[in-house]
């Protein structure tokens, strides 16, 4: 089946995506070795034109020198291009997650918007905040990332107890990822959830400052959910 693409920009090049699968009714199993059975040559460029062959990224199902069943060239084999980064989300992780997501503000002066990302962390009971400053309307423009990790604190039947909530530091020659890069003075903050909406949608509770990189006490704050979420049924999941 053949799928379209709509761009905002029509005249950008789209990007290849393809699947493949295996019949068993009336195909036989790839294997290691066998040279011409599986290649897929893509363009990874965005840029319109002939790619030269030492631009291509080539995949093919033959033996790497490491003894490997699959290769990819550049630089990652197929097996590392094709595995979960990460196993699937818990029971717990799902339940934190729809927490945060209805909790977690951002804000920085002048921004003309402010999109936020919530994700699990690389550690077990660890989560990952990313807040994306924008410049005002007419500039595509972006202004960095403010990136932060919430460490949960489980009781009993998973229910959320304490937290910590750390701004990742600077981003630096020797850091390029989970860091902070936002150019302008950025808050990270948790508000109390209100029975009824308001135009603010509750109160500002715990918070995290960029004004206090690369050190100082507002790089970290301590979040108590009993407080946090009193008079919810948010602490556990249902």
């Amino acid at each position: 089946p053949e799928e379209t693409t709509l761009l905002r920009n029509p005249g950008r090049p789209q990007l290849l995506a393809f699947s493949l699968s295996r019949n068993p009714l009336n195909s036989d199993l790839v294997t290691t070795g066998a040279e011409g059975l599986l290649r897929v040559l893509l363009d990874p460029r965005l840029s319109a034109g002939t790619a030269a062959a030492s631009e291509l990224l080539v995949i093919d199902n033959l033996a790497t020198p490491e003894g490997g069943s699959s290769d990819a060239r550049p630089g990652r084999g197929l097996a590392a291009l094709a595995a979960p980064c990460h196993g699937k989300l818990s029971a717990r992780d799902v339940h934190v997650l729809r927490v945060l997501s209805k909790l977690v503000r951002a804000r920085t002066e002048g921004a003309g918007a402010l999109r936020v990302a919530i994700f699990r962390g690389e550690r077990p009971e660890v989560f990952r905040i990313d807040a994306y400053p924008e410049s005002p309307a007419g500039s595509a423009t972006g202004w960095g990332r403010l990136a932060a990790e919430v460490e949960v604190d489980f009781g009993p039947d998973d229910e959320l107890r304490q937290a910590t909530l750390r701004l990742l530091p600077r981003c630096g020659p020797a850091r390029a990822a989970g860091c902070t890069d936002v150019e302008r003075t950025t808050e990270l903050f948790l508000i109390r959830p209100m029975a009824v909406a308001t135009d603010k949608g509750g109160t500002a509770g715990p918070r995290v400052t960029t004004a206090a990189l690369p050190e100082g006490s507002g790089a970290t704050t301590a979040l108590d959910f009993g407080e946090l979420l009193a008079g919810t049924t948010w602490r556990k999941p249902l």
